[in-house]
């Protein structure tokens, strides 16, 4: 039906009402709902098939032009025109020549980058709200020439390649919803018109994941330092039997103290295109106790007070050998090294990380009614006040149950903004190496857009979900997103960290309440992809971290309470979704998949350890 179309075609989302989105047809819309429905509606009439749209520069046809890209060329300029050059063809048909700038000038050009041409952008930067200057660009038309243009050109600072991708996006008709899933609807007369400006940037500095599913090209992460080492290395450093997880050497001696700035100091040495390098504790919350330790944590209150003393030792070794090198110390907010220093002031070249390891992710970071977050808002805004920067370590899995469904979807719009208006500028989300077996891909993107968006609203987020959800697993239904909602419903009043089971996330009578709700979801999701192999795969995948909520669920009225049949149907279910493990490389512990957990087909999954 047309109803159905309209549904399908996101003109029409439905209405709140509780926790459900419901579509109502009869019911009354105001001015605002049906001005969203036209203009929806107008989108979609005036476009046409990638490859069909007519583009026009300040009335010139763009079969008249070239684009002209530095001579000496920047790495991320060029990759930026090629880009460029490839969008305009998606969506017009026309395939531009690349030239450098050291040929002669010509009326129709389209100059990427910083190249060798007068009347270019001149743009003050510092007034755009909500991006970071360096990273920030213009587009913008200018007599016949169009200029694509970041803030600053040098092989750091990306500004010129978000230039073309989010160009794209706003005017191209593209979607990048992954590597795999890039999607061009234009419109069907791109004109630009002379005068024609676009200024825009990402929010966040520092934007980057580590999870299977987040290492994109289209997601653009943010490069913003080069750092010479990583994390929890440097006990090593100090003691070369100590591992990750062995208790922090003493950071009040002198001699380890030296040991770590020698380290640092042959590392920047060895590396000499890096300008950051990490200082941080081991991966464990042991702790020196020595007199002198035990006082620096009486006097700033925290046992953070070596590392950042450390740091800023380290720091100031480093402007004394590196003088004009400018290179940023990167540390840990961290287990016993979490709460903010209350004399020491890291130095201005330190970064400090806030981790949330010890936090809920089913509640906001804000939340002080959760008791698991009652105390991080005081901590990242002291942090805040101490610092000239401040990044977030953040989380996005259960790594201890990597397959378990993971109840952040909702929760994550509201603490990014609230990292952003709390002057965190940098971003690191830590998942897994392997893919987790549920909604990966949705997460990347929902993150990237809120990195770069901190301020999006709950209803642009939703229809951002939603976008993703229809074209990525195509689910015109939203039947996912149903089951997203129930999830989040399940586990809104538990409070569980990054390792917790699934019987403390979830309880498992409720599960079993929804099962067949949830399992009815699932069923109309494939019937969306039926005939599709990728969209199959897709679903397929993502199916099975709710087979492993409910195989734990079902164990103990299957296996220890059921007949001799249920046993076997409940084995038989464990070794089908054993094999999807392995066909879908899914982890399921922060180390382990298929071979490598102690599979027993007439255990609960989550005890595959």
């Amino acid at each position: 039906s047309g109803f159905k179309w309209a549904v399908a075609n996101d003109v029409v989302g439905g209405v709140k009402s509780g926790a459900d989105t419901l579509l109502a047809p009869n019911a009354t819309a105001t001015r605002a709902t049906v001005a969203l429905i036209m203009m929806k509606l107008n989108s979609l009439e005036n476009t046409v098939p990638a490859g069909e749209a007519k583009m026009t520069i300040a009335g010139n046809d763009i079969s008249l032009y070239r684009i002209i890209i530095p001579k000496d060329r920047i790495d991320k300029v060029s990759e930026a025109a090629f880009k460029l050059q490839g969008f305009i063809k998606t969506a017009t048909g026309v395939n531009l020549p690349i030239d450098t700038d050291d040929n002669p000038e010509t009326e129709y050009e389209i100059i990427v980058g910083n190249a060798d041409r007068e009347g270019g952008p001149e743009t003050d930067y510092s007034q755009i709200k909500d991006a970071t200057p360096e990273l920030s660009f213009t587009v913008c038309v200018k007599g016949t020439k169009m200029y694509f243009s970041g803030a600053v050109d040098a092989h750091k600072r990306y500004g010129t390649l978000y230039s073309v991708y989010y160009f794209a996006e706003k005017e191209l008709g593209f979607k990048f919803y992954q590597d795999d899933c890039i999607i061009c609807n234009p419109q069907a007369h791109l004109d630009f018109a002379d005068g024609y400006e676009y200024i825009d940037g990402p929010a966040f500095e520092r934007r980057d994941m580590y999870m299977t599913g987040g290492w994109n090209d289209c997601f653009l992460a943010g490069d913003y330092y080069h750092e010479a080492n990583w994390v929890h290395e440097q006990g090593a450093w100090i003691d070369p039997d100590a591992t990750l997880n062995s208790a922090m050497p003493c950071l009040s001696t002198e001699a380890n103290i030296q040991k770590l700035i020698n380290g640092a100091i042959k590392k920047m040495h060895d590396r000499p295109e890096c300008d950051s390098i990490w200082i941080s504790i081991n991966d464990s919350n042991g702790f020196c106790q020595c007199e002198q330790c035990s006082a620096a944590y009486r006097e700033d209150a925290t046992r953070a007070a070596t590392i950042i003393r450390a740091c800023n030792r380290v720091s100031a070794a480093l402007k004394k050998e590196f003088p004009d090198r400018p290179i940023m110390v990167n540390t840990l907010g961290y287990n016993y090294a979490i709460k903010p220093t209350k004399v020491t002031k890291p130095a201005d070249n330190v970064i400090v990380y806030y981790c949330m390891i010890s936090n809920c992710p089913s509640h906001a970071y804000s939340d002080n009614t959760c008791p698991m977050n009652a105390t991080t808002g005081s901590n990242v805004e002291g942090w805040g006040r101490l610092c000239t920067k401040v990044y977030v370590w953040d989380y996005s899995a259960n790594f201890a149950n990597c397959m378990m469904p993971f109840p952040n979807l909702y929760s994550m719009r509201e603490n990014i903004a609230w990292f952003y208006e709390n002057g965190v500028r940098g971003l690191f989300i830590n998942a897994t190496d392997r893919h987790c077996g549920e909604f990966n891909e949705l997460r990347g993107y929902l993150y990237y857009k809120l990195m770069r968006d901190p301020h999006m609203t709950e209803n642009e987020f939703f229809t951002e979900m939603n976008s993703f959800i229809k074209t990525y697993y195509g689910d015109k239904g939203l039947y996912l997103r149903k089951y997203i909602d129930i999830i989040e419903e399940l586990t809104n009043g538990h409070h569980f960290g990054f390792n917790a089971s699934p019987a403390i996330v979830y309880d498992y009578d409720e599960v079993f309440a929804r099962m067949d709700e949830i399992d009815a979801l699932w069923e109309k999701a494939y019937a969306e992809a039926a005939g599709n192999e990728t969209l199959t795969m897709r679903v397929d995948r993502a199916h099975q971290s709710w087979v492993y909520l409910r195989q734990n669920a079902l164990f103990d009225s299957m296996m220890t309470n059921g007949t001799s049949e249920q046993q076997q149907a409940y084995r038989a279910a464990n070794e089908e979704l054993y094999e999807n493990i392995g066909k879908y490389h899914i982890c399921m512990n922060e180390h382990g998949g298929y071979g490598e957990v102690g599979y027993d087909p007439s255990k609960a999954p989550q005890n595959w350890k």
